[in-house]
């Protein structure tokens, strides 16, 4: 659209007759490619307006490369310390994590009888570890995990641990169970209700209502709520969202607009010129070039006649009728491909 952008395509030639737009798409997609590797380009815009959207949308790739790197970033950091310890097994092979149980209870003898290589192991640390790393029950092995910051891990039963993690969403289970183990109902020796309770606990169990109790007395619905809500904004804080790059994307949009109306400018400007030059209405200028039918359009300069312009289409040749002033002027071609200015 503006004449800055139109080069001499042979730099020997000091008269050239025709001068090409250096903007194919080969060459824009060149720069669009370079800008977003923040590499070099040996093209670079002459105009004003093309100047200034090139500049907008340097700035949108260097914004979007910058978020996009720091993202990654906090992204692969949340990501090691996320999958830190994942069973049992990796922690025993780790020193810097502690973990412990309830003094003297199940899980304190299921380690310590336990023949298995991993789970001697770590009894071996925990029986060994100084200060202690045994507790008095299981709140206050909870309440250590909340203080440890990460740095200690307390061994109970999976169905302890859902009911603590159901009311703190900072606390998390790792790893499968470690051994399965059924409880009962302790009862007479020939207890006469023996059967009939074992029939209503199986009929309670088929119709869901256990499951109904477990959620009822388990599940804290409002800190079920919180907990989804924390979680919700982590996964926010830690992936770049739409709406977070919004603002760049409105940058590139109005930088875009501000360029075509400087290019627009530039052009009426220079059409101005040619009109004041010619001696012709501005409006006739803009309309020859704006609205020639022509599959391409290269602009050029030849000293000629105005009254000896050709205009070509297919095979047929028509001077154009105008002034007969000698000096560099427009030339028009309106053909398959067309020589104009």
């Amino acid at each position: 659209m503006s004449q800055d952008d139109w080069v001499n395509p042979h730099p020997c030639n000091q008269n050239p007759e025709n001068l090409e737009n250096i903007w194919s798409l080969y060459n824009c997609m060149w720069l669009t490619m370079g800008s977003i590797m923040t590499q070099g380009c040996d093209i670079l815009p002459r105009a004003a307006g093309s100047r200034w959207i090139a500049g907008v949308w340097w700035f949108f790739a260097l914004i979007v490369t910058a978020s996009y790197t720091a993202n990654m970033s906090t992204f692969l950091s949340n990501s090691r310390r996320s999958n830190v310890i994942n069973d049992v097994k990796e922690l025993s092979e780790q020193n810097k994590i502690s973990y412990g149980a309830v003094y003297n209870g199940s899980t304190y003898r299921f380690f310590q009888t336990s023949n298995d290589t991993v789970y001697s192991k770590i009894w071996s640390v925990m029986n060994a570890a100084k200060p202690t790393v045994f507790t008095t029950s299981n709140l206050e092995g909870k309440d250590r995990v909340t203080r440890s910051n990460g740095k200690y891990a307390f061994f109970m039963e999976s169905t302890s641990i859902e009911y603590y993690i159901k009311r703190n969403c900072t606390l998390k289970m790792l790893g499968s169970k470690l051994d399965s183990k059924e409880y009962g109902i302790a009862m007479p020796k020939n207890y006469g209700f023996k059967g009939k309770i074992d029939h209503a606990i199986l009929s309670l169990q088929e119709l869901g209502e256990l499951e109904k109790l477990k959620k009822k007395w388990w599940e804290d619905e409002d800190n079920q709520e919180h907990c989804e809500k924390i979680v919700k904004e982590e996964d926010d804080n830690g992936s770049l969202q739409m709406k977070n790059t919004s603002g760049i994307f409105l940058v590139l949009g109005t930088g875009g607009i501000l360029g075509l109306i400087v290019a627009i400018i530039d052009f009426m400007f220079h059409a101005r010129q040619i009109s004041v030059k010619e001696k012709v209405t501005n409006s006739t200028v803009v309309i020859i070039i704006i609205f020639l039918p022509c599959s391409q359009v290269i602009w050029g300069r030849r000293n000629m006649s105005f009254s000896s312009i050709p205009l070509c289409q297919t095979s047929y040749l028509h001077p154009l009728p105008s002034a007969t002033t000698n000096s560099t002027v427009v030339k028009m071609y309106k053909c398959s491909t067309l020589y104009a200015l």
